[in-house]
């Protein structure tokens, strides 16, 4: 197979879906006087799965294009705006009742809100593939209502290049619900919760043997398991184990490594890296990104490179 990006004469060759949101992150909050109004900071960006995975792309100086899922409110212009203001190339579909929302809080975590899909917009995203014919069509964080298992169908359906998918825990718990649609993918990102959610086993279990039945569906499965590093194994006979990168920084966040590892791995192929090559320069940038604030505040790629191989 070709793995030369950069002599296709496609506009975007990656297409990326469905997640992105704007989020708040609140800072330095405290507890208020009585009568008094809370004292913090605030950061608005925007945030989701399939940005974090494009601005990984794009730090790696890939050309993906991200199609976002987004309602017909002033939420969907200001995740607009904020994706001009990054110059990330996006298509966004209005097809949710509303855009989605996350709001970062030091004490309370993360809350979110993610309105459902009510309509498919077939014809945008055929008109997408067509143009585009991607070499790569990739879907994050899938989640199992039926809405959204239709929109990623509409980009992972006619494959045009390779199919990528990475299901949420909840869906691929579902066994029958992800052996339908496992099927439309060539390659397969899990994390280990995910992994033994399906499987039916501790995290520890979960190992390149306990991961084979995934390639009844898949040519490829990878799975980013934490400090215990990462797995891949295809229908090739190809098999690695790799331990997780330290870099001797202390951990910050962990929230967007794996959308990092996801990135940094297409990247490399792009790149014309062979596959372990690809996994080893992938298993470092997500070992940098977790020492680091924000989810996506990654490496360079020639930072990840010269620490892979120095």
């Amino acid at each position: 197979m070709n793995w030369n990006f950069w002599k296709k004469r496609s506009k975007y060759p990656i297409l990326v879906g469905y997640s992105v949101n704007p989020e708040v992150v609140w800072d330095n909050i405290s507890q208020p006087a009585p009568g008094q109004k809370i004292p913090g900071n605030m950061r608005l960006g925007v945030a989701g799965t399939s940005l974090n995975v494009v601005w990984s792309l794009k730090t790696c100086g890939c050309r993906p294009l991200l199609i976002g899922a987004v309602g017909k409110d002033k939420l969907a212009d200001l995740t607009r705006d904020l994706l001009v203001e990054r110059s990330i190339p996006h298509l966004l579909l209005p097809v949710r009742k509303g855009t989605a929302f996350a709001s970062i809080e030091p004490s309370q975590g993360c809350w979110s809100h993610k309105p459902e899909v009510v309509r498919i917009d077939y014809e945008k995203i055929t008109e997408a593939l067509k143009e585009n014919q991607p070499q790569f069509q990739v879907v994050t964080g899938l989640m199992p209502d039926q809405s959204e298992v239709l929109l990623a169908q509409c980009l992972l359906a006619k494959g045009y290049g390779i199919r990528v998918l990475n299901p949420r825990q909840n869906l691929i718990a579902n066994r029958a619900l992800f052996a339908q649609i496992a099927d439309w993918a060539d390659w397969l990102f899990l994390n280990r919760h995910e992994a033994a959610a399906y499987l039916g086993c501790k995290l520890e279990e979960v190992n390149l043997e306990a991961l084979e039945p995934f390639l009844k569906f898949s040519q490829m499965a990878i799975v980013t398991c934490d400090e215990q590093g990462a797995l891949l194994l295809n229908r090739d006979g190809l098999r690695l184990n790799l331990p997780a990168y330290v870099n001797g920084q202390p951990k910050i966040n962990e929230t967007g490594a794996g959308d990092c590892f996801l990135g940094f791995f297409l990247a490399a192929v792009c790149r014309g890296y062979e596959l372990p090559a690809a996994f080893a320069l992938a298993t470092v940038a997500s070992g940098i990104k977790v020492t680091r604030p924000g989810t996506t505040n990654v490496p360079t790629f020639e930072e990840a490179m010269n620490k892979t191989w120095a």
